[in-house]
């Protein structure tokens, strides 16, 4: 699922983006090639697999309300990587 700890941490700042303004999913993906040392392509495969992100019907890229004004990040990041049992 997870291809890097690094994509993990990239996909915050995105993110934080998102709760402040509209943004589609090609623009998402185009808009950066990178962010961090993750490719635009791994961070949104990874944010929407974990559910961080959902497309609404307009087409704009919202992020998990759960996730907004918390720290649900560490607590989903130990639950991937605990089962997962990556080597990072």
């Amino acid at each position: 699922m997870i291809g890097s700890v690094g994509t993990l941490y990239a996909i915050q700042d995105p993110l934080d983006h998102l709760e402040t303004h509209s943004v589609t999913r090609e623009d998402f993906l185009e808009g950066f090639l990178k962010y961090g040392s993750s490719t635009s392509a791994a961070v949104y495969d990874s944010a929407t697999k974990l559910s961080w992100i959902v497309t609404g019907a307009d087409g704009v890229l919202i992020p998990d309300a759960a996730r907004q004004g918390s720290t649900p990040w560490r607590r989903s990041t130990h639950e991937i990587a605990i089962p997962a049992r990556k080597h990072w």
